[in-house]
């Protein structure tokens, strides 16, 4: 929330909550809230856990950079989407080993080092978690996939200009890979800064 007293007259004030739905990912919750002028509302919003993916670093047989990324089936959007790996942060897990181990889960690689480039809210209107992105470099395979039971995920080393340029459109359509992209980007142009607020970062 933001505690700016100049914005107290956008804030609304929660007088009950209920749990209306829980799924395997996430609750549903009503809200009923009150307006700084009296009136109320009642809200749904999602509680979610945070999540966490990861833009990895490794070099192909040729020598060049590469992302390590993945290629999966989406059940909302009902294609094949290609995506950074990453997942679910669990409840009091450290988002750093979250993600690390999702790499290493998803794609068989482990990675050299790690770094913080940036979280945002993935959707402020209905949710209040964080989605953290990180980049790992010098990744290198260390095994197979070890995947959920019900997850097939595909392993794609893909140049990051084509991510750049756009010619991954059609399959790399998803916003939050997006918004892991230009958090890379940022960090490529920055050298090793983090992104912060004046460049798109979320701290």
């Amino acid at each position: 929330m933001n505690d700016d007293t100049g914005d107290s007259h956008l804030h609304w004030t929660e007088i009950t909550k209920t749990h209306v739905f829980d799924a395997h990912v996430f609750s549903v919750i009503e809200s009923t809230r009150r307006a700084p002028d009296g009136r109320t509302a009642r809200y749904y919003v999602m509680d979610t856990p945070d999540w966490a993916n990861v833009v990895a670093i490794t070099r192909n047989a040729q020598g060049d950079e590469c992302l390590v990324m993945v290629r999966q089936f989406r059940h909302g959007s009902m294609q094949v989407s290609l995506e950074f790996p990453g997942g679910v942060v669990e409840r009091g897990e450290d988002p750093e080993a979250a993600v690390a181990r999702e790499l290493e889960e998803e794609t068989g690689y482990r990675p050299g080092s790690m770094a913080l480039l940036g979280d945002i809210n993935p959707n402020p209107a209905l949710m209040g978690n964080r989605c953290y992105t990180y980049l790992a470099e010098d990744c290198t395979p260390v095994g197979g996939q070890d995947l959920d039971p019900n997850e097939i995920i595909d392993v794609e080393l893909v140049p990051p200009e084509e991510l750049i340029t756009g010619k991954r459109h059609g399959e790399f359509d998803h916003a939050m890979m997006h918004v892991a992209l230009r958090f890379y980007e940022v960090h490529r142009r920055n050298g090793d800064k983090k992104a912060g607020p004046s460049d798109g970062g979320a701290r």
